[in-house]
């Protein structure tokens, strides 16, 4: 990962941050289980790779429009390309007629790209120098998924990745209190959080019969 940023002094009325960030994932997975003799054992042997590459321009500020008021914004663009392989090196499903192997297969998915913005839009008011309330609405963002365990190993699994991103919007009210002299702090939050495209595992019974825990999503 690399982060840039440029930050303003910590005073006066109105304060901000903003910054580059860069990432770079890659996860590599080799898998071997059951004996290839023994059709009850469900022989699986795979070699799996994941990568992303993340690209993203953030802003945030804060502004004290009046004593004891504070208003802070962000908001963030962000860009994400994938890459994704699954090679089935070999496999025998309990399900199998006649200890059948289905063989190596490899499946590459094409490049993908995905942009999405997010962002954050909160209120504070003092009602000390060392207490608070405050309410939040951020709204978040993670990114299209690809299946990467054994379940996965199957056609019908292929044809429905990447999953698309998931997407959270939260809202938060809270108190926040540092007491006796800053010898304790109180913080109390209630928040509620909404999700579109929820990124889950379930078990799917796949063509041949068989069934196995795949990457799913929830509406």
């Amino acid at each position: 990962t690399q982060e840039l940023r440029l930050t303003s002094p910590d005073s006066g009325a109105l304060r901000y941050l903003v910054g580059l960030w860069l990432a770079r994932t890659s996860i590599d997975r080799y898998y071997l289980r059951g004996n290839p003799f023994v059709k009850e054992t469900n022989w699986t042997n795979y070699a799996t790779t994941s990568a992303s590459l993340n690209r993203a321009i953030y802003a945030n500020g804060s502004w004290d429009f009046a004593p004891r008021h504070t208003l802070t914004a962000g908001l963030r663009f962000t860009r994400e390309s994938n890459d994704y392989m699954f090679n089935t090196i070999d496999s025998l499903s309990s399900s199998a007629p006649n200890n059948v192997h289905t063989g190596s297969h490899i499946y590459t998915a094409p490049r993908h790209h995905e942009n999405y913005v997010t962002g954050k839009l909160g209120y504070g008011y003092k009602l000390s120098p060392d207490t608070m309330v405050y309410g939040t609405a951020p709204t978040g963002t993670k990114g299209a998924a690809y299946d990467m365990t054994s379940g996965a190993n199957n056609v019908n699994v292929f044809k429905r990745l990447p999953l698309a991103p998931e997407e959270a919007t939260s809202v938060e009210a809270g108190f926040k209190a540092n007491l006796w002299n800053n010898r304790a702090t109180l913080n109390v939050a209630a928040f509620k959080t909404e999700f579109r495209d929820y990124q889950t595992s379930a078990t799917e019974r796949v063509s041949d019969g068989s069934q196995a825990r795949v990457l799913d999503r929830l509406p």
